[in-house]
């Protein structure tokens, strides 16, 4: 647990001025985190884990992730509904994030915020460095 939290306190730097030509950029990001919520969502830790970040991967092992699933995720239950809120696209001397915030309704939560952190990778693509439920 502690460890993912670790993973979940990625610190971003301000600089939260969208440009014409982020726009795609952040689409892209927008449609990773979907994509992992949805593998994280159906229960696939294993599959979730291996598609996310470098940064992830390095600070959660595969129990971690499946005991987190456990704890954090499975009590949720299905997911009902989850629509876009917002989403923040920070640089850093680090690199580069995007944090993409969803309104979500589980069957066993019925009012929730959801934020998928992400990183630019070396090769270009986003990539899930956390996920956080409130």
């Amino acid at each position: 647990m502690k460890r993912l939290i670790a993973a979940m306190s990625i610190v971003v730097a301000a600089g939260t001025t969208v440009h014409a030509g982020e726009q795609e950029d952040i689409a892209n990001g927008q449609r990773e985190a979907l994509r992992w919520l949805s593998t994280w969502d159906a229960g696939n830790v294993d599959a979730s884990r291996d598609t996310a970040s470098a940064y992830f991967k390095k600070d959660v092992s595969i129990d971690d992730a499946r005991e987190n699933y456990e704890i954090l995720r499975r009590p949720l239950g299905a997911l009902i509904r989850r629509t876009f809120k917002s989403s923040e696209f920070n640089t850093a001397p680090d690199g580069e994030y995007l944090q993409v915030v969803f309104d979500a309704e589980f069957a066993n939560k019925s009012v929730a915020t959801e934020s998928v952190d992400l990183v630019r990778e070396a090769d270009g693509a986003w990539k899930v460095s956390a996920w956080l439920i409130r």
